[in-house]
């Protein structure tokens, strides 16, 4: 049998901050037109994806060992292609990001995300005035805005 006495812990930690949180903040900063400081440690795979497109957009971004740094420049050179690796939340995301701009881009993928459904971001971007189409309901995705605004409704499901 062992014996716990009473005892006193102390310390601090850091928790990883949430993957969807930080993606959201990347998203954000590509459309804020300003450069954005994000606090963050521990990248996973999802936020690293999401960095590509961030940079795929043109922006220059900048990793710390405590922090991501995003700069949008005032002209931005947009690549044609955007690999959200593995993220669906990225490409979900980023196929409405891309109606902003009048270039068409292709987002893509790899492995898993490229089996999963991905046609309930069309029909929403149509209604919006961007060209959207994909490889029947899963990426790649090819979007081209831009998108002219209103009202659609979004399966969130």
């Amino acid at each position: 049998m062992k014996l716990v006495k009473p005892s006193k812990v102390s310390g601090a930690i850091r928790a990883p901050c949430s993957k969807s949180q930080l993606q959201r903040a990347i998203a954000g900063a590509v459309l804020s037109g300003e450069k954005t400081r994000i606090v963050a440690t521990d990248l996973c795979d999802d936020a690293i994806s999401a960095i590509g497109v961030a940079r795929g957009l043109g922006c220059e971004v900048v990793v710390k060992k405590d922090a991501i740094e995003i700069v949008v420049p005032q002209s931005r050179k947009i690549s044609p292609v955007l690999d959200c690796g593995e993220s669906g939340l990225s490409l979900r995301m980023f196929c409405a990001i891309s109606g902003v701009f009048e270039k068409e881009i292709k987002l893509t993928g790899k492995n898993a995300l490229l089996k999963r459904p991905i046609g309930m971001v069309e029909k929403p971007l149509k209604e919006l005035g961007a060209k959207c189409s994909s490889n029947g309901g899963f990426a790649p995705v090819i979007v081209k805005g831009p998108m002219l605004g209103g009202s659609v409704v979004v399966d969130g499901s």
